[in-house]
């Protein structure tokens, strides 16, 4: 049916099977991707990989404000505005959760550990499974008001435990200078 409504498809095909020929004997294996989903073929080249050559999920943890709008890239997106705001505290306002007074006001405040703990849950489930289904990219976003203080604690915290588990990550703060 492609063909019909774009005859060149079938010249192009037969280019490329000309073009690849002389490499037909040096190929290990053949997939016929005629029938292949885009997601069944990432599946059969995973499966046919050798599981060190298979492309690891790359974690990005972000903090941002929602004042400043939702991240896009974001895979996940959680609220931390539950937490005790440091901006309404004189001596913490001007600071950022990337620093020690700040950062032990937000996690020193009544569930922080605890949610802290039901976050990395969350990751220890849904890693493995983003894993299983080939993505490439998996980004965490924690948002506060602005950005600035709660947010930016709470994904230094996060980020400390993962790689405390070996998990590889980057961690960028959106908002922290707005």
């Amino acid at each position: 049916p492609l063909a019909e409504r774009h005859p060149l498809l079938e010249e192009a095909i037969a280019a490329e099977a000309a073009l690849l020929a002389p490499l037909r004997p040096y190929a290990t294996h053949e997939v016929d991707t005629s029938h292949l989903s885009v997601h069944d073929l990432r599946r059969r080249v995973d499966e046919l990989l050798p599981s060190e050559a298979r492309p690891e999920l790359h974690v990005g943890l972000l903090s941002f404000g929602f004042k400043h709008g939702l991240p896009y890239e974001a895979d996940t997106v959680v609220d931390v505005r539950f937490l005790p705001n440091p901006y309404f505290v004189p001596e913490l306002r001007d600071h950022t959760g990337l620093e020690p007074a700040v950062a032990e006001y937000v996690l020193r405040a009544p569930d922080a550990q605890a949610f802290l703990r039901r976050l990395e849950e969350l990751l220890e489930f849904l890693l493995p499974r983003y894993r299983r289904e080939g993505k490439a990219y998996f980004t965490f976003a924690v948002g506060c008001t602005g950005g600035r203080h709660r947010s930016v604690a709470i994904v230094e915290a996060l980020a400390a435990r993962l790689r405390a588990q070996g998990q590889p990550l980057t961690v960028r703060h959106r908002d922290i200078d707005r």
